[in-house]
C-alpha cells in the first residue's frame, strides 16, 4: 500500500474499515467517517498514536491550547501492521514542535474543510 516518487516524499498509506479511514497526504490527513470527509492539516495534529486491545485502531489528536484536550478522532483498522506503519510515517511527517510552545485549537484550524459525501461514498461536492 506504499508508493513514493522520490525518497523524501511521503508514503501514500491508507488505514481504516468500515467505520472509517484515515489517508496521508503530503501536508494533510484525510478522514472519511460517518459520511463526512475532514482535511486535517498536519500543523493542527499533535499527535498519532496506536490503540485497541482486541482490534487495533489509530488515533489522530488535534492540538489544544494548554489545560485543554485535544479533539480526537479514531478508526478501527483491519490489520494492526498497517496500522502501525501508518502512525510511524505520520509521526515522522508532522512538523517539529518545542514542548513548550503554545498550541492553538486544531478543531478550530481555518484550514480544516468538512464536505459531505454522496450515496455510494462519492464527494458531494468536490475538493
Amino acid at each position: 500500500m506504499t508508493s513514493s516518487s522520490s525518497s523524501s516524499a511521503l508514503p501514500s498509506l491508507t488505514v481504516g474499515s468500515r467505520s472509517g479511514s484515515f489517508a496521508l497526504e503530503s501536508r494533510s490527513i484525510l478522514l472519511e467517517q460517518g459520511g463526512v470527509r475532514r482535511r486535517i492539516p498536519l500543523e493542527a495534529v499533535e499527535e498519532v498514536r496506536l490503540d485497541g486491545v482486541r482490534r487495533p485502531a489509530v488515533e489522530v489528536v488535534l492540538t489544544a491550547p494548554a489545560g485543554s484536550s485535544g479533539t480526537v478522532y479514531r478508526v478501527d483498522c483491519r490489520n494492526a501492521a498497517s496500522a502501525t506503519a501508518f502512525v510511524d510515517a505520520t509521526a515522522r511527517a508532522l512538523p517539529a514542535r518545542d514542548v513548550d510552545t503554545p498550541r492553538e485549537d486544531g478543531a478550530g484550524s481555518p484550514c480544516f474543510p468538512v464536505r459531505r459525501t454522496g450515496t455510494g461514498g462519492l464527494p458531494a461536492t468536490g475538493w
